[in-house]
This record gives C-alpha cells, structure tokens and sequence, in this order.
C-alpha cells in the first residue's frame, strides 16, 4: 500500500473483488496499476482482498485468435476430383 493525497493503493488479487472495492470508494489508477482507496478504508479493503479467491488464469471470451481450430478436419469427401488429393490444395482444383 501507498498512501498518495489523502488515498491508499491497493494491489492484489484485486479482480474479484473490484466491485467490493469500489463500493468502499475506491477508484482505478490505471498508471499505478492499483486501486485508491480512502485512506479510512484501507485496512477494510485489504481485507477483502486478501479473501479474493485465488488468481486463475484468464480464460478470455472463448474466442480462438491462433491457429484456425478447424485446420487439417476437413472432410474425406473434399479430394479432388481428378487426383484424389484434398480439392483445398490441390494444384488441379486451386488452377495450377
């Protein structure tokens, strides 16, 4: 914690507790990475971080931004038509 106008910074496990947090008042610093807490509510805010459930990792929204998930589960009916390679690489069906 550091104390900055009047104002605590709390850091931690803060996520799951975030609204907790901002019903005591407090308010993001985004520069310090830590929410600012009035100074006499601190030890009640550190608290309820303290209590916070364990980190998990983030399990973002579902959403694949890698490798296509459906890469190489293409279907056996998708040869080509004159060799029997897959029709999606294929020089025959892309106009080789």
């Amino acid at each position: 914690m550091n104390a900055t106008q009047d104002r605590i910074a709390v850091t931690g496990n803060t996520y799951p507790v975030k609204d907790e947090l901002k019903a005591l008042g407090a308010r993001w610093n985004g520069d310090l990475k830590a929410w600012m807490v009035p100074s006499d509510k601190a030890e009640e805010a550190q608290r309820i971080v303290a209590g916070a459930d364990p980190k998990k990792p983030y399990s973002g929204s579902g959403r694949s931004f890698g490798a296509r998930s459906n890469y190489g589960s293409r279907r056996q009916d998708e040869s080509c038509e004159l060799c029997g390679r897959n029709k999606y690489t294929c020089g025959h069906c892309i106009g080789w």
